[in-house]
């Protein structure tokens, strides 16, 4: 009974041990799996963050220089409109001064004609009145 008792005892601490054993090897390749699938998420996630975060980053980029370029194109234009118009009103106010100054000139020369012909005119009805009056003192 000793024998047969000892012997159970044995074959049920070798297999109680046999499943201990078994059970921390599951456990352990369980905690194993989840570690590795827990890892793996981690990274997929930072992959994840990392790349969204470098498209928001790239996204924010183009339109921070498409903003520039527009607002540069904008600039351009408006300057080279203002510019435009500058350059009209010189032409226009140049034109305008031109004209004047041709009229004041055509005018001053008109004026110059008429005293120097209503000045000759007075002249030779002077001479003409002074001819007479010696030709009646003469006579």
């Amino acid at each position: 009974l000793n024998v047969r008792f000892n012997n159970a005892t044995t074959d049920r601490n070798n297999k109680y041990e046999a499943i201990s054993d078994d059970l921390a090897v599951r456990s352990n390749n369980a905690t194993t799996d989840r570690n590795l699938k827990y890892a793996a998420m981690s990274e997929d996630l930072k992959a994840r963050f990392n790349n969204a975060t470098i498209d928001r980053n790239d996204k924010y980029v183009a339109v921070s220089n498409d903003l520039n370029v527009r607002f540069n194109n904008a600039t351009t234009d408006r300057n080279n409109k203002y510019e435009a118009i500058s350059d009209d009103l010189a032409v226009r106010s140049n034109n305008a001064t031109t004209d004047r100054n041709l009229k004041y000139a055509a005018m001053s020369e008109d004026l110059k004609a008429r005293f120097n012909n209503a000045t000759i005119d007075r002249n030779d009805k002077y001479v003409a009145v002074s001819n007479d009056l010696n030709v009646r003192f003469n006579n």
